[in-house]
């Protein structure tokens, strides 16, 4: 029996302000590029305080210079960037201060293991729910997306993504409550890893994102697709049969039925019902 998604989201973050932006990977690295300038919109336009957070990558101070050059050609009041290389790092006040003081996060990509097992119940982590819910945009790009659900795609490749084995799923930093997200989805082919996520987890919804594209999903969960291509919704809540318990490692998955809903810019969908919604006006900062 199918439930409503609903229930998968609980009162307190059904109560949060904040607004969460997914983003597929190699996002157009310009201020006025759909992605990036939708992110600094919401998070405050000129008036933005944003943080940008390279915790996934192995080369933070690459990543740092990229992302201070596209933000120095947009008008943001104050860009800060929160180096945490360790959990120490996640203690410490003045990273807690800037985390504090922002309007925008941004969380660049890398290893997402790296940003669950550092930031993973922290101090960061927690200012990083209140700030959120008091409305706080907080924003990632592939590793910075994927660390976001609740259960998390650690590894895996597109090609075997259908056979049991051939990912590896851990727990995300639950930012979302009730999705498994996935990045370079097109390009890489993860179509069939994502479908043998939502297989082993049917009452989780799967979203799959192009590159430089993104989902922007407020606490309402009416989300709003933004870029040049498209976002997947694998829905695996009206599943009948799967043999993924029946089989050994190596043999193929078989599962019905599975809804998809492929959704490009402008589009809107209801996270908590799974439908997508006839209508494209778009999604404004809240006050």
């Amino acid at each position: 029996m199918s439930v409503k998604r609903g229930a998968l989201v609980t009162d307190s973050v059904k109560k949060n302000r904040g607004i969460v932006m997914i983003v597929g990977g190699a996002e157009e690295k310009n201020p006025d590029a759909p992605v990036l300038k939708k992110f600094i919109d919401l998070s405050g336009g000129d008036e933005a305080v944003i943080s940008i957070v390279p915790t996934a990558s192995m080369e933070p101070d690459e990543v740092m210079e990229t992302y201070r050059d596209v933000f120095d050609r947009s008008n943001v009041k104050k860009v800060n960037f929160i180096d945490i290389r360790n959990r120490k790092d996640a203690s410490l006040p003045k990273n807690i201060k800037m985390l504090r003081e922002s309007s925008g996060v941004f969380f660049t990509g890398g290893d997402q293991l790296r940003i669950t097992t550092i930031l993973g119940g922290t101090e960061f982590r927690q200012a990083l729910a209140e700030i959120y819910a008091l409305g706080c945009v907080i924003a990632g790009t592939s590793a910075g997306a994927a660390m976001m659900a609740s259960t998390m795609i650690k590894g895996g490749m597109g090609d075997v993504g259908l056979l049991r084995g051939g990912l590896h799923l851990g727990p995300g930093l639950n930012i979302v409550p009730g999705v498994i997200i996935d990045t370079h989805f097109v390009i890489r082919s993860r179509i069939g890893r994502l479908i043998h996520a939502i297989s082993e987890n049917p009452s989780y919804i799967g979203i799959g994102l192009a590159q430089d594209t993104g989902l922007i999903i407020p606490h309402t969960g009416i989300c709003e697709v933004v870029g040049s291509n498209v976002v997947t919704i694998v829905d695996g809540n009206q599943i009948e049969y799967t043999n993924i318990t029946d089989i050994f490692e190596g043999e193929a998955i078989s599962v019905s039925p599975i809804t998809l809903h492929v959704l490009v810019h402008g589009d809107r969908f209801d996270l908590y019902n799974a439908k997508r919604i006839n209508t494209r006006r778009s999604i404004a900062k809240h006050s």
